[in-house]
């Protein structure tokens, strides 16, 4: 009785992974997926509890990238973002589930750690990229975050916002930061860095605190040398602004000219956007998607949760959103492969139409 209590635990995981190693598709059941098109940010070489310019949930270990990136090319079938879209569109998806590899924001950890594992394993990832953060410094959500966790300060009085936030311990940093991001992703692109500006000032941090900034996001000599080796490039916008809380000629200007500096810089076409900033609001609505289709863009990826379904707007992609929680190999393929069906439908009407 007791060999009986010790196992079962073990032995449901272990039938339950390998019956959920097929991807949606290969089992028979037909719920009209096309693929499954992953979101990743951040790889690192080991997974740290701490990190202060983005929350260390967003990253996952080189060495769980690489164990995804077997698993993936085992069961499901790697394409470039390009080819499935036209893939399905056209409606010349093969039995096999397709799974397309994307990066947001533009970590030059991308290139370190992530890109000799796509290599190996000969897959083809879209990263798009934060134009404006090139060879610079993170997105204003990173050096936000920064600044909360590195001040010394215990109070942070904002006559900006009119609020004063507690910075005293790290539950009260991760409070602060949630709630000035909360209030920041709705601004323009200079009230957002006038409000950075007076948080820098109040966080008092050393010109060689903020030297840990530097070289964390990608050059434009390793976009080069991705984008020889194959992989798409795509955009995250100029700024990483929320699209739809900002006025139409600024959101038009973050489309357009994020696209236009990368094509002038790659000589070729960017096709494919992303939007910056779920958080807990839809990021994009019917403006917007038609904002892009005018300047040329073939597709755009949301933070929304779910499979890409035959019939699907290409201007608004659903994505499966992977985080260190998925570390475990089993989690990580039940998430892949399990229909988010309690997401409901996406809906517009927030935020600016």
């Amino acid at each position: 009785m007791e060999i009986f209590l010790a196992f079962p635990k073990s032995l449901v995981k272990q039938a339950f992974f390998l019956k959920s190693c097929l991807s949606p598709t290969l089992n028979g059941n037909d719920r009209n997926i096309s693929g499954v098109i992953l979101q990743y940010h951040s790889v690192v070489a080991e997974k740290k509890s701490s990190m202060a310019y983005i929350s260390p949930s967003l990253s996952v270990s080189a060495r769980d990238f690489d164990k995804q990136m077997l698993f993936m090319k085992k069961y499901y079938q790697p394409q470039n973002l390009t080819n499935f879209i036209k893939k399905y569109k056209d409606n010349a998806i093969g039995h096999r589930c397709i799974f397309v590899v994307s990066f947001d924001d533009g970590y030059r950890d991308n290139y370190i750690y992530a890109l000799p594992i796509l290599k190996k394993y000969n897959i083809q990832a879209i990263f798009y990229l934060t134009v404006d953060c090139i060879d610079k410094r993170p997105p204003w959500p990173s050096e936000l975050r920064f600044l909360i966790y590195k001040t010394n300060k215990t109070l942070l009085n904002l006559s900006s916002l009119s609020v004063s936030l507690l910075v005293d311990d790290a539950a009260n940093k991760e409070s602060a930061y949630n709630n000035l991001k909360k209030m920041m992703v709705r601004m323009n692109c200079s009230g957002r860095e006038s409000v950075l500006s007076e948080i820098s000032r109040k966080a008092a941090l050393k010109i060689s605190d903020m030297k840990e900034l530097d070289g964390l996001m990608l050059t434009w000599k390793d976009v080069h040398e991705m984008r020889a080796q194959g992989m798409e490039i795509g955009s995250h916008t100029l700024s990483h602004p929320s699209l739809p809380f900002i006025s139409l000629d600024e959101a038009d200007k973050e489309i357009r000219q994020s696209k236009d500096m990368l094509e002038r810089a790659l000589d070729a076409p960017v096709e494919h956007f992303s939007y910056p900033n779920p958080g807990d609001y839809l990021n994009f609505n019917k403006t917007l998607k038609a904002l892009l289709e005018e300047a040329g863009y073939l597709s755009a990826a949301t933070s929304v949760p779910g499979h890409v379904h035959r019939g699907d707007d290409p201007w608004a992609l659903r994505r499966k959103g992977i985080y260190r929680t998925y570390s475990n190999l089993a989690s990580f393929n039940f998430w892949v492969g399990r229909e988010t069906s309690q997401y409901p439908p996406v809906i517009y009407g927030r935020g600016r139409e």
